[in-house]
């Protein structure tokens, strides 16, 4: 797996690998519905973003183009 950073730029989520050259521009996501969105540019373009919570709101999950994003790496195979 690879790094990836998420944030949040003039109301736009965005992310972009860790290791992308500085030309890289950042996949730019739009909503489609609560924690639905949509990449529109760059890395898997029209691929969606899938956020889960849990009862008291928190993120649990992000899953984008169906890939487990985690906070910390997991082995190939390995859920959690």
């Amino acid at each position: 797996g690879s790094a990836f950073s998420f944030t949040v730029e003039k109301g736009r989520l965005r992310a972009i690998a860790e290791a992308a050259p500085a030309h890289r521009k950042p996949s730019v996501f739009a909503k489609v519905a609560d924690d639905v969105y949509r990449t529109e540019s760059e890395r898997e373009q029209g691929e969606l973003l899938r956020i889960t919570r849990d009862g008291d709101g928190n993120v649990t999950q992000l899953h984008w183009a169906t890939y487990l994003m985690t906070r910390e790496p997991l082995a190939f195979g390995e859920h959690r």
